[in-house]
């Protein structure tokens, strides 16, 4: 793990790659915060899907709102 990436997840309470996985299900895939608290937790652990909203933010510029504008532009294309 690099240093900067070392330092954005110390003092965090998962593993970072739990930290890294979870954004990356909820963008990549479209699904829901529910859906991936609920991935989760059929992987024995418990986050709260505000948790993973917050992780998603933690990203520099926060990933979240660029990637649903990327997608819903998609699917504009697509059908329309």
């Amino acid at each position: 793990m690099g240093s900067c990436r070392a330092t954005l997840f110390q003092k965090r309470h998962f593993a970072a790659e739990i930290i890294v996985t979870c954004p990356r299900w909820y963008l990549r895939f479209s699904l829901s915060l529910r859906d991936v608290e609920e991935l989760m937790a059929e992987r024995g652990l418990a986050v709260d899907h505000t948790t993973i909203w917050r992780w998603t933010d933690l990203r520099p510029g926060g990933a979240a709102p660029l990637a649903r504008a990327a997608q819903a532009e998609r699917i504009d294309l697509a059908y329309g």
